[in-house]
């Protein structure tokens, strides 16, 4: 039995990438009956195996405009693990049964001595997996408590046995930062890249071109998400006379005020946009079957998820070439250029959708392109595991 920490993912509205891959791989292990999901509770003091309600809000997608990305107690789970603390509740955990436990959140310093307590009791291997720094190489479009936040969490996975990176990239940049450093004593450190559970074969039903095409732009509205320059790009193209409708799918972030304030001028001014906030996989999975192209325009991923996605659907991709986007566009189905930049960004959009045959060729190659499932992922990490053991 495995345990596997939700601490956060359990009491949050959002559905980030972070929390879409802590659900998906706890899932896979879930079938097969060898993980429970745990969270500490501040109120109870200690770790305790999740509760039905916990468990059911963790399966159910939310959507809207104002999800809330921090995690957030209810009234009775805060009483509830008040009473348990004053009643002295005994652990629920049999840890001669635990092989181990795994740890798919970004988490803060604060809780490393209760990790530190939990791993004594735990023989088996302790498994994080880790997704970027992001924040650490792009400050100037981070928070500054997320930048401190998260170099202390790159230290902080030093105390692990293994660290799973989401990518080659990400991996690379995790090892340089422990020998930068000076870290003499460090777990293994391994890249497998995400699954996904977006198949769609049938593509017969999907578009190759149309007089008003619907362009989809699926992420979180944060200042390296790049939405500004997307955005700018647009009404570039709209005011030259191109017709295309443009829709942004993700929660929005204190980072991605500028490119929301531009947003909503342009949506004042009539041109054809529109935000949809956070939707169901349902939903999405319909954006992406109507969608006649994708625009990623990140100026950085750990991995680039809504790349695979995209393309799973064979909804052609204009996204970056560099870091982890180049690992996952190198397959075939994306355009890429230098998202960084608002006319080489502006002349992929332009190219895509001038150029139908282009278009259906990239969406040709996304089609035939194949992707690990989070069963398969699941499948592979547990032979990293094995191998740590």
């Amino acid at each position: 039995m495995y345990l596997f920490d939700l601490t956060h993912t359990a009491h949050c509205e959002a559905l980030t990438g972070v929390q879409r891959v802590s659900r998906s791989i706890c899932h896979e292990f879930n079938k097969e009956g060898v993980s429970v999901g745990i969270c500490y509770d501040p109120y109870f003091e200690e770790w305790r195996k999740l509760t039905p309600k916990e468990i059911a809000y963790l399966n159910t997608q939310r959507e809207g405009a104002g999800l809330r990305r921090k995690s957030f107690w209810t009234w009775d789970q805060r009483l509830h693990g008040i009473k348990r603390k004053f009643f002295r509740t005994p652990n629920e955990f049999d840890f001669k049964k635990v092989q181990g436990i795994i740890v798919a959140e970004i988490f803060k310093h604060s809780i490393t001595k209760q990790y530190t307590e939990l791993f004594e009791k735990i023989k088996g291997p302790k498994i994080a997996i880790f997704h970027d720094l992001i924040a650490l190489q792009l400050p100037e479009f981070a928070m500054k408590k997320t930048v401190c936040n998260l170099a202390q969490y790159a230290k902080d996975l030093l105390m692990f046995d293994g660290v799973v990176a989401i990518s080659e990239s990400s991996r690379q940049v995790l090892q340089d930062y422990w020998k930068f450093l000076g870290a003499k004593k460090q777990p293994h450190l391994t890249a497998l890249p995400l699954g996904n559970d977006f198949f769609f074969r049938d593509f017969s039903a999907t578009v190759s071109s149309s007089a008003f095409p619907l362009l989809i732009c699926v992420g979180a509205w944060e200042g390296r998400k790049n939405h500004f320059n997307l955005l700018k790009a647009a009404e570039v193209l709209w005011k030259e006379g191109l017709q295309f409708e443009l829709r942004l799918v993700g929660m929005l972030h204190e980072t991605g005020a500028p490119a929301f304030k531009l947003f909503k001028e342009l949506r004042d001014s009539g041109f054809p946009l529109a935000w949809e906030g956070t939707v169901t996989d349902d939903k999405l999975k319909w954006f992406y079957k109507k969608a006649y192209c994708t625009v990623y325009p990140s100026l950085k991923e750990g991995y680039g998820l809504p790349v695979i996605e995209s393309l799973s659907f064979g909804a052609p991709c204009i996204c970056s070439s560099e870091g982890a986007l180049g690992e996952v566009s190198k397959g075939g189905g994306c355009l890429t250029c230098n998202t960084a930049s608002i006319g080489e960004l502006t002349a992929a959009i332009k190219k895509m959708l001038t150029d139908c045959s282009l278009r259906n060729a990239l969406a040709k190659e996304a089609q035939q392109r194949r992707f690990r499932s989070w069963g398969q992922y699941v499948g592979e990490l547990k032979k990293i595991i094995a191998e740590i053991s």
